[in-house]
């Protein structure tokens, strides 16, 4: 059931309710699940911390958005502006342990293996999209990619996601995105199916 709210570019009061959406929305999904497993102490926290570290340097840069009742986000960098800054990666260290825990080192190599194949050309790069289960199937999604996608349309800037499952292949599909080669992730970690959008 399709159902119409506002989405917006996120601001730093958004931040909290962002990390929150995102956490909920990727509770099942196979590879965080995979980095994370279900039953691990804090699961829910951790997972609270992990999008947390990205969403504010995404909203500073224009790449958050946010739906109106806080049911979905997305987090998308600008050209030439997804990798992580080496600060912020030193910083962000004893967080990323917490949240990883004795994973840590197996989500340092899914993240240089993501990082090695990363296209050169520029584009706008969705790196998380989600909808909390409360507001799943409701057009949430849609509304996120459209508004972003208008905008790389309108500037002729293709766009860069790596989905995690089928479903979301779907919806990335009807929205322009066409399935590169699949990824494949160290350490039996789920793979990952990057997608590439040109602009209308």
């Amino acid at each position: 059931m399709t159902e119409s709210v506002d989405v917006r570019q996120a601001t730093r009061t958004d931040r909290r309710a962002m990390a929150r959406a995102l956490s909920e929305a990727f509770a099942d999904d196979p590879v965080v699940s995979h980095l994370v497993p279900p039953g691990v102490r804090n699961r829910g926290a951790r997972l609270r911390t992990m999008f947390a570290l990205e969403v504010p340097r995404s909203q500073r840069c224009g790449g958050g958005w946010i739906a109106a009742d806080e049911s979905a986000a997305a987090v998308w960098y600008p050209p030439d502006q997804w990798r992580e800054p080496m600060l912020q990666t030193f910083l962000q260290g004893p967080a990323s342990m917490w949240v990883f825990g004795r994973r840590i080192s197996l989500a340092t190599k899914v993240l240089i293996t993501m990082v090695d194949h990363h296209p050169p050309q520029p584009h706008w790069y969705l790196l998380y999209i989600g909808t909390m289960m409360r507001a799943q199937g409701t057009g949430r999604g849609s509304q996120l990619l459209r508004a972003k996608l208008a905008e790389c349309d309108a500037h002729g800037v293709p766009a860069y996601l790596e989905a995690t499952n089928e479903r979301n292949r779907d919806l990335y599909r009807r929205h322009g995105f066409v399935d590169r080669e699949v990824l494949e992730l160290p350490g039996d970690c789920p793979p990952l199916y990057p997608m590439w959008r040109d602009p209308a």
